[in-house]
């Protein structure tokens, strides 16, 4: 297996809208960079298209490099949220 794409019905949380959620894309790191983890969400976005679905949403860290696949292939900020982790 190359790579894996998890989609919900809709995300956990009240900041993104209801509809289908992408909650995890993993690629066997020998494949990255192979466009494994794009032909995934082409792929789903794809089935989700044909289903009725207009919009499919998810959500990445900052800095984390996937942000910029995701943005070639049409993903747009539409929330920012910032979180702090207190000390124990």
């Amino acid at each position: 297996m190359l790579g894996a794409i998890v989609v919900n019905d809709s995300a956990a949380g009240p900041a993104l809208n209801a509809g289908p959620f992408v909650t995890d894309v993993f690629v066997d790191p020998r494949a990255a960079g192979s466009g494994v983890g794009a032909g995934l969400i082409r792929a789903s976005c794809a089935r989700l298209r044909l289903a009725g679905w207009t919009s499919v949403s998810l959500v990445v860290t900052v800095g984390n490099l996937a942000r910029a696949l995701y943005e070639r292939l049409g993903f747009e900020v539409r929330h920012e949220v910032l979180r702090v982790v207190s000390p124990d």
